[in-house]
C-alpha cells in the first residue's frame, strides 16, 4: 500500500521509537484514516489518527479515535 508522505510524516517520530507500522484504516467523512499498528500487543491507551481530506492532514485522539475505529469497523 502506498502510504501518503504526509502521513508518514506524521507517524515519523513514533515509528522512530517503535516497531511499528502504518495502516490505512479506512474513510470516513470523506477523511482517509490512518493508525500506528504492531505486532505485539501493546496497551497504549488512546491511538491517535491522523487522516487526510483534500490534502489537508487531520488528527484525531481519544474517545474521537474510538468513534472512527468503531465506525470504520463496521463497514
Amino acid at each position: 500500500m502506498n502510504i501518503p508522505d504526509i502521513i508518514k510524516e506524521a507517524f515519523a517520530y513514533d515509528i522512530a521509537n517503535s516497531e511499528g507500522y502504518i495502516e490505512r484504516l479506512g474513510v470516513k467523512d470523506g477523511v482517509e484514516w490512518f493508525v500506528l499498528s504492531y505486532d505485539e500487543d501493546l496497551e497504549i491507551g488512546f491511538p491517535i489518527l491522523y487522516g487526510l481530506k483534500k490534502g489537508k492532514l487531520k488528527e484525531s485522539y481519544g474517545f474521537e479515535s474510538l468513534d472512527i475505529i468503531d465506525s470504520l469497523a463496521k463497514n
